[in-house]
């Protein structure tokens, strides 16, 4: 190898590294790029808590969303007229081996209460991070599922939402298109 082409060599690495090394520091320094319009949420609502006591001045509302970049799940239910504040709130499904039970709140419950135009009723939420999958489908209503919420006087539950299943379409008996 001849100096000549040494130094041909060294000048090609020296202008590649320096090329590679502007690219970086441009890299670093620009504005990292907004998020997509449909950031991956699942939002849902159970707007009808009914009582399972008979008492037609209970009454509540579930909402729940799940992020699926931070995988967090994000709960609030608002209730009123029940004999107490919530003990435990419990998501329910059917599954082929029988009824799952998830529970929402770890250790007791601790709603609090808040005055509204007709009075004071019990708020209660929390986040969940990495939620368990069977949870989120709960949830989010994606599969035939009930919540419960309990109070002392009632552990079983006093008050109830149910959310059936999602039927599809029936299929056409006309010809395929497509």
């Amino acid at each position: 190898m001849t100096i000549r082409s040494v130094r041909r060599t060294t000048a090609a690495i020296v202008v590649a590294l320096s090329l590679g090394l502007a690219a970086l520091a441009a890299g670093a320094t620009a504005a990292v790029p907004p998020p997509p319009p449909n950031a991956g949420y699942l939002s849902t609502e159970w707007p009808l808590l009914t009582s399972l006591t008979g008492d037609k001045a209970q009454r509540g509302e579930f909402t729940a969303e799940y992020d699926a970049f931070e995988r967090t799940l994000t709960w609030s239910i608002a209730y009123i007229g029940t004999t107490g504040p919530a003990t435990a709130v419990r998501l329910r499904m059917h599954t082929s081996a029988g009824l799952l039970s998830l529970s929402l709140c770890r250790g007791p419950c601790k709603s609090k209460t808040a005055q509204g135009k007709k009075g004071p009723y019990f708020i209660l939420g929390g986040t969940i991070r990495h939620p368990t999958r069977d949870l989120v489908i709960a949830a989010t209503k994606a599969h035939t599922s009930d919540l419960i919420l309990a109070t002392a006087e009632y552990p079983r539950g006093e008050m109830r939402a149910a959310f059936p299943p999602y039927t599809p379409p029936a299929e056409s008996t006309g010809p395929r298109c497509c």
